[in-house]
């Protein structure tokens, strides 16, 4: 589970599935109770039902201490939780049991980060970099880190080995390209914005960040079509202030960003806008703050 990576955006990836119950002639031998606990603790990681994992798997970590998988998840769930310290503690269990776990040093970094404990992350992340090279998402929450602390070449190239490594993910080319934005690459930016969209065309923030830099107004709607005809509501409206990349300017996305759980959802999580006196007056505002940010 790369809580740096992950989901994808894809950001956390879900948990190692290796089979907890061996194969023999098709049967499945008998589980032990123990099996059986962490395989429904296991479950609940998975499915994100973090409040009933944690008594779970702090149910097999006191009946076997030297359970690196049990608390390793038992981090996970914390840190989803906001937990953070406690993640932390049962991730340094875990690599205790098993220092050569890229996976943990990962998501151990990456709780480190939600901190805002960046040099610890930074090492964490370039720790699992020297078992896993070849991690996309470990190398993206790297440049998130080195982005934080002001180190902007290194970063650059963190999100361009992100990009080499896993080339089909589009957050790390998301993230690649925020950065070109943000170091005043605005070439670099439009390109690998527009290849976030091409991966995901369903992928909002890179279509506006895209329709923020180039000032282009007719992204906006091609989005919000895009959106709506995605979500099955061709007829829906949807309004994406150009102003919004300041706004968006204040998060983080990593690759453990989730889209949401519907294209529905996603339609929804939107303002809709059809009143067409609503429009005037959005247009309106629209037109002064496009002055405003020009200058």
């Amino acid at each position: 589970m790369w809580a740096s990576a992950g989901r994808p955006e894809q950001g956390h990836s879900s948990p190692d599935n290796e089979s907890i119950v061996e194969q023999v002639d098709g049967r499945d031998l008998e589980q032990s109770p123990e099996l059986r606990l962490f395989e429904r603790a296991s479950k609940c990681v998975e499915s994100g039902n973090f409040q009933l994992a944690i008594p779970l798997l702090n149910r097999v970590v006191n009946g076997d201490s030297d359970h690196a998988e049990a608390w390793h998840k038992l981090g996970f769930a914390f840190g989803e939780l906001g937990r953070r310290d406690l993640a932390i503690q049962c991730f340094d269990k875990a690599i205790l049991l098993r220092p050569d776990w890229g996976e943990a040093w990962n998501n151990r970094g990456w709780y480190a980060f939600k901190k805002h404990d960046y040099r610890v992350a930074i090492e964490n992340f370039e720790r699992a970099l020297e078992i896993n090279p070849n991690s996309g998402g470990c190398w993206s929450n790297l440049g998130l880190a080195l982005t934080r602390t002001n180190q902007m070449d290194e970063a650059t190239r963190a999100f361009e080995m992100a990009t080499r490594s896993d080339p089909q993910c589009e957050v790390h080319w998301f993230n690649h390209a925020k950065l070109q934005a943000k170091t005043g690459n605005r070439k670099g930016a439009v390109n690998g914005f527009k290849r976030a969209c091409e991966l995901r065309p369903t992928y909002v923030k890179a279509w506006i960040r895209l329709a923020f830099i180039v000032r282009d107004r007719s992204e906006w709607p091609r989005t919000s079509q895009r959106i709506a005809s995605e979500a099955g509501n061709p007829g829906v409206v949807v309004f994406e202030p150009p102003n919004f990349g300041r706004v968006l300017e204040r998060e983080n996305y990593s690759v453990t960003e989730k889209p949401p759980a519907s294209k529905e959802k996603w339609a929804k999580s939107m303002t809709v806008i059809q009143n067409p006196v609503a429009w005037i007056l959005v247009l309106v505002l629209a037109s002064l703050l496009y002055i405003l940010l020009g200058k």
